[in-house]
């Protein structure tokens, strides 16, 4: 059996193959969940009494306090897009969600249905990383970049796959979509959102935690961000990321460069880094520092 993976945060994520015949049998996993994702091929295995066989179209979500068992068939063409997520993490998450704590397990059902829209954008997003692991061009993910891709991954399962808590967290959904008029955001609390941003710029940082910090919903900041600074709260983030970037940049001893500096404000793909830059600031990471070297 091969695995190739990296982290992000309290996520594993990779690839998983094999080129003979392959039977695991594992006790519960207590620490974790696991996400198998067929790419090709077929996979049939077992989750506590729960028995199917994943495909391209259903995935299995593997509960933590169960026994499992896993077959595959070693012809070469299967590939599983794996995830494991620490047990930890994402109860917390899904505590910050339905704003009570979690006690237990997540009772995840074993089978996700890869067909939904909203499975497949989930799943798609974990393609797009687990296929830039690959690049040449990535970097080693920097913890801003990791904590919060791995909070968007937890969050994307908890919303896409069926367990015991999704009724809660389709009732905050429908609250959301179907309540009256949300109050706007007042300018002092969007400017304390914003100090929030620029005071943990070398943290992890989402919408969820700078809501949860002004005391928001996440649509409410989402919309507040668009009226009063003209952009998303996602947007914002980056922007002011990338000015600290620009900051380093022009102030860069002789032994650093743009990858270092990259890395260091959360841009984990230099070419995307790159073109963010040159659209923001009308020249490259590169002819910056040339620049500023120059004089």
């Amino acid at each position: 059996m091969h695995i190739e993976a990296a982290r992000l945060g309290p996520v594993t994520i990779g690839w998983l193959w094999w080129d003979t015949h392959v039977r695991v049998r594992t006790p519960p996993f207590e620490s974790a969940y696991h996400v198998n994702v067929p790419i090709r091929g077929e996979v049939n295995a077992a989750c506590g009494p729960s028995a199917s066989v994943a495909t391209t179209s259903r995935a299995h979500v593997y509960r933590c306090d169960q026994d499992t068992v896993m077959r595959g068939w070693g012809d070469g063409t299967t590939r599983v897009l794996a995830v494991k997520i620490d047990r930890r993490a994402l109860e917390n998450e899904l505590s910050s969600l339905i704003r009570r704590q979690v006690e237990e397990p997540i009772e995840f059902e074993f089978d996700l249905d890869l067909r939904k829209p909203h499975v497949a954008t989930w799943v798609s997003l974990l393609r797009d990383l687990a296929t830039q692991l690959r690049d040449p061009n990535y970097l080693q993910p920097h913890p801003l970049m990791a904590e919060s891709l791995g909070r968007s991954i937890m969050t994307g399962l908890l919303v896409s796959a069926r367990h015991d808590y999704s009724s809660g967290l389709q009732a905050l959904d429908l609250q959301h979509r179907s309540g009256g008029p949300m109050k706007p955001p007042t300018a002092p609390t969007l400017q304390r959102a914003a100090d929030y941003v620029h005071a943990h710029l070398a943290e992890p940082i989402d919408v969820a935690s700078i809501a949860r910090e002004v005391s928001m919903s996440p649509r409410s900041l989402q919309e507040g961000f668009q009226r009063h600074f003209g952009m998303t709260p996602t947007t914002y983030v980056r922007m002011e990321r990338l000015r600290g970037a620009r900051r380093d940049l022009l102030r860069a001893g002789s032994s650093e460069n743009v990858t270092d500096i990259a890395s260091r404000w959360g841009f984990m793909h230099l070419g995307r880094f790159a073109g963010s830059y040159r659209e923001c600031f009308g020249e490259t990471p590169s002819e910056t520092l040339q620049g500023f070297r120059a004089l």
